[in-house]
């Protein structure tokens, strides 16, 4: 949309579902919001979702903003299916790849190098593998 590139949810590295804390027997599900067909709970809906968005989700991607806390997260936190998901098994050939790309981009080279080698020899990323070697060889020249 408007030129930038959208990835589907399932497509993301590093994901959160907010979770609504008003009781809604209506829908099991914690994730989505239930809106009755005649709205009398808009406000409260609206209002519940909003306080999630501010004290939940924004606070998230301000986290993940540092990319020394991605790579903290990614060499330290446990896969987990509450709070942030989605970053692979550790080890995993995918956390391997997300943690070198994160560690060359701070110069943490000797971090890099290895977990890149790690997912090279997955034999998961074919379409990536130029580009992996290419960063090894730079790596190894610097």
């Amino acid at each position: 949309m408007n030129g930038y590139l959208r990835p589907r949810e399932w497509e993301c590295h590093f994901r959160l579902h907010l979770q609504k804390t008003i009781p809604q027997p209506e829908l099991k599900r914690t994730d989505i919001w239930y809106v009755d067909p005649s709205e009398q709970n808009l406000e409260i809906v609206i209002e519940d979702a909003r306080q999630a968005i501010m004290e939940i989700g924004l606070p998230w991607f301000d986290r993940f903003r540092s990319t020394q806390e991605v790579l903290r997260t990614l060499l330290e936190d446990a896969p987990s299916h509450e709070g942030t998901y989605g970053l692979g098994a550790n080890p995993s050939p995918i956390r391997h790849l997300i943690i070198g790309y994160a560690a060359l981009s701070l110069g943490k080279t000797e971090i890099a190098v290895e977990h890149i080698q790690a997912a090279l020899l997955s034999g998961c990323f074919k379409d990536l593998e130029p580009k992996m070697r290419a960063a090894l060889e730079e790596s190894n020249r610097g």
